[in-house]
């Protein structure tokens, strides 16, 4: 992991004697040991970080090499063991970075132990207690309650790195992408991501830009057909509108503004400028919400307005009938007199 860690030239050479295989090798014959789990994670993010070919070659060799299955086994294996899962995010964030394939791969075999460890550390909120914070947010003039402290700094990092894992995931827009969205919100991963904003986004500026990230990466727009740039628009039916559509139901909007307040309250304080990713994320996020939730308004009155017509129609309807029908049967009832004679 040292030797191939920021040399380009040592990291080549390395691959090419066949690194990758021996170390995927020697994590399968020493699965019972977690230390080598662990550096062999690390070994294996030494190997495909970077930029270019050479990363995308060992990418490639870490799947044939069964990596990714070696990786999420240790993963279930060592559930409880912390630095087992850091070291597991750090190596899958660059081993998916930029590679679509790869992408879905990993949403399919790593994404449900990434989770089961972001429910676990930090214990920050029970699983999954989105509604519960959110329900406590809403009160007028309720105070927020004192969460449970963080126990460890590397539970922070863990928390935020499975964010950012989580934003790589979706990073593009080929149809492999809107697949892995709706992957992602079939596993609640929206849910997630308010809880987190519930329980540290106000205070930790990693798990605010973490959580951005990664709900930006879930809302990003799909280009409808005929359209592009400013009139980029939501396509009905997308995982994009789907991602949004959730958060607004778990009443993100309000938390996220209440966020990024605070964010800009501590940036202020401290006489920093904000970041501009942050800032940027965080304006970006509001304004989708913000179009999705008039469009919901406009839904709603239509709705409402299309019952009205139907439902005044019904009356009408009835209105007619009812001066219709006794004319009706007492014309009736003379033909049948008259036929009788």
């Amino acid at each position: 992991a040292r030797l191939g860690w920021s040399d380009d030239e040592v990291r080549e050479m390395l691959a090419a004697a066949g690194a990758v295989r021996s170390v995927v090798d020697i994590m399968r014959a020493q699965a019972g040991e977690p230390s080598v789990q662990i550096n062999g994670c690390l070994a294996v993010m030494a190997l495909v970080r970077g930029e270019g070919e050479l990363c995308q070659s060992n990418q490639w060799a870490v799947a044939k090499a069964s990596g990714v299955e070696a990786i999420a086994e240790a993963m279930e294996t060592y559930a409880d063991d912390l630095p087992m899962q850091l070291a597991a995010m750090l190596c899958l964030i660059p081993l998916t970075l930029d590679n679509s394939m790869m992408q879905a791969y990993l949403s399919r075999r790593t994404l449900p132990a990434v989770l089961a460890a972001m429910r676990r550390f930090p214990r920050v909120l029970p699983e999954p207690c989105a509604s519960m914070a959110l329900r406590v947010l809403r009160a007028p003039g309720a105070m927020r309650p004192p969460l449970q402290p963080v126990g460890h700094p590397d539970e922070v990092a863990l928390q935020t790195k499975a964010l950012v894992l989580l934003g790589v995931l979706v990073e593009g827009t080929e149809p492999l992408h809107e697949a892995v969205r709706q992957r992602l919100l079939e596993q609640r991963v929206v849910e997630r991501i308010v809880a987190m904003l519930a329980s540290a986004g106000r205070d930790s500026d990693d798990i605010l830009w973490a959580c951005l990230f990664a709900m930006a990466g879930l809302a990003r727009q799909v280009a409808a057909s005929g359209t592009s740039g400013a009139d980029m628009a939501l396509v009905p039916g997308s995982a994009c509108l789907a991602a949004l559509r959730q958060g607004l139901d778990l009443g993100l909007l309000p938390l996220l503004r209440e966020c990024v307040d605070a964010y800009h309250a501590r940036a202020t304080a401290a006489n920093t400028a904000p970041d501009e990713l942050i800032h940027g994320a965080g304006i970006y996020l509001d304004d989708l919400m913000v179009r999705e939730a008039a469009a919901r308004r406009v839904r709603t009155r239509n709705i409402a307005a299309v019952g009205l017509a139907v439902g005044a129609s019904a009356l009408l309807a009835a209105h007619v009938a009812c001066n219709v029908w006794p004319s009706t049967n007492q014309s009736g009832s003379h033909g049948n007199k008259a036929g009788s004679r």
